[in-house]
């Protein structure tokens, strides 16, 4: 009997990196941002915000299921209350 495993590989926009474009007081912006699978299998993945920006960003879809060699892009959106509030970190797990 022979078994072999594989590693989930994806690949991130940007270097993993995203910002958001300057906007006017009261003015909202977005990002998009897309996640490559491109192993051989199926991949779930879940955002997850730090307790502390949760109220400063929204991300849709939250979670979901990334086929083999398909895309997720997922919008970010930070909330207009917001006030320019720098953010930690943002986790794709």
């Amino acid at each position: 009997m022979v078994c072999t495993a594989e590693t989930a590989e994806v690949l991130l926009s940007n270097n993993g990196e995203t910002f958001f474009k300057p906007t006017c007081v009261g003015t909202a912006s977005h990002t998009v941002y897309s996640v490559k699978n491109i192993s051989r299998m199926p991949l779930e993945f879940r955002w997850s915000i730090p307790y502390n920006d949760n109220e400063l960003i929204r991300v849709s879809p939250p979670s979901g299921l990334i086929l083999p060699n398909e895309s997720q892009v997922s919008l970010l959106v930070p909330s207009i209350e917001s006030g320019g509030e720098n953010f930690n970190s943002l986790w794709c797990q």
